[in-house]
């Protein structure tokens, strides 16, 4: 039998949440809510995260959906987690997000600041 898109974005959806348990626990998928959607994974703070399944990319369309959402959502920033065709496992996914959201959520990470140097 075949599967439906539903099915491989419920099933891709909950494997990332899985895989980010280990840094955040609270991490659960949002149920669906038209056009008052919110992201696809929920709990994870100041972050919305939209997941895709597709063999087709459209990048550009997943990051405006994504900077609707997290708007939405009253986040800082936004990501779209596309599955890598033929990996299974999360870890081996893609991340995409604009440069703009990019840069002061890694250098948080590396001078605990998210404030441009001037």
């Amino acid at each position: 039998m075949r599967r439906t898109p539903k099915q491989n974005g419920t099933e891709a959806e909950t494997a990332v949440v899985k895989y980010l348990w280990r840094w955040f626990p609270e991490a659960c998928r949002l149920a669906p809510a038209g056009s008052g959607d919110i992201g696809d994974v929920g709990r994870v703070p100041g972050l919305t995260i939209q997941v895709k399944a597709v063999k087709k990319m459209l990048l550009s369309t997943w990051l405006a959906e994504a900077a609707e959402q997290a708007a939405r959502a009253q986040t800082a920033h936004y990501v779209v987690v596309h599955k890598r065709m033929g990996k299974a496992d999360p870890a081996e996914w893609y991340v995409t997000l604009p440069l703009k959201q990019f840069a002061p959520i890694y250098q948080a990470a590396c001078v605990g600041r998210a404030q441009p140097v001037t």
